[in-house]
């Protein structure tokens, strides 16, 4: 063999164990992170599935000069979902939006109660009780677009 086979052979092994050593440390760290954190890296992703954030608007109410509230602040609602590998939320995760989503209603029904001056008792559990002076009529427009609620009657 000549000394210029000999070279080429050399740089071959070299980068020959290069690729071996590197596929190594990345197959050790699949290992680790499969195979060692499993149950952390699952706990946390369970953890994370629900951020949530208050942000306030920086207006505050908006209201003409004879002080009636034409704009107000109200939530936002994005979510943003990137999956589990799973087709939906475990139950866990469904009541923990479900309830967070349900608390943020009520608190937007409350905000409106108090800007339009309705009398209303505080929220318990997801129902809330108002009081209006026509509630048929408020009953009739809500039931046309789509929205039940339940009126409650005095009872003769």
């Amino acid at each position: 063999m000549n000394q210029q086979t000999c070279l080429i052979n050399k740089k071959i092994q070299i980068i020959q164990f290069s690729l071996f050593t590197i596929i190594s440390l990345i197959s050790a760290r699949l290992f680790y992170l499969q195979i060692n954190l499993t149950q952390y890296l699952f706990a946390r992703g369970q953890q994370n599935f629900l951020r949530l954030e208050d942000i306030e608007s920086l207006r505050g109410n908006i209201r003409d000069c004879n002080g009636i509230l034409l704009a107000t602040n109200r939530p936002v609602h994005n979510l943003h979902w990137q999956g589990t590998g799973k087709a939906a939320l475990t139950d866990e995760q469904h009541v923990t939006h479900s309830v967070e989503y349900n608390r943020q209603g009520l608190a937007l029904l409350s905000q409106g109660f108090d800007a339009l001056h309705i009398d209303y008792l505080p929220p318990v559990a997801n129902f809330i009780m108002a009081k209006f002076n026509d509630a048929e009529a408020v009953y009739q427009h809500l039931y046309a677009n789509g929205i039940m609620i339940n009126p409650l009657r005095a009872r003769e």
